[in-house]
């Protein structure tokens, strides 16, 4: 979450507060802990926030209705545990989906797929995950 490896805990919280509050509080997105007074001063959510924003606490039913998901987990992403509490809420209401998680990556990699051997099979399995999806 430090963001030694791609997006900080302090970027998501700058992206958070641009897609919630469409950039009302707008700052210059941090690009290091130096740069700490451009975050937002609010802390990222913990409790329950609007479902759009955090699809895993959407209701059952909506959840039962998303269309079959490939989740491409990135172990080294601040984002990774919301990305397994997805796919638990997944699995409790039954939905159809796949998930992968890529050790020593962090977020954003499958777009490396030409250099790097984990982002090309990022890249394979989202097409062979697509390819069996289509075929339901």
């Amino acid at each position: 979450g430090g963001g030694d490896v791609g997006l900080s805990q302090m970027q998501m919280m700058w992206f958070w507060d641009q897609f919630l509050f469409k950039g009302a509080h707008f700052r210059p997105m941090p690009e290091s802990e130096a740069n700490a007074t451009n975050v937002p001063a609010k802390p990222l959510p913990s409790g329950p926030c609007d479902w759009p924003a955090c699809v895993a606490q959407a209701p059952d039913n909506i959840l039962k209705q998303i269309p079959p998901t490939f989740l491409i987990v990135a172990a080294c992403d601040v984002l990774r545990d919301d990305s397994w509490t997805l796919a638990e809420r997944l699995l409790d209401v039954n939905a159809n989906f796949r998930v992968s998680e890529f050790p020593g990556m962090p977020h954003g990699f499958a777009k490396y797929g030409d250099t790097i051997d984990q982002s090309k099979k990022a890249v394979e399995e989202s097409a062979s995950t697509l390819r069996l999806y289509m075929k339901s």
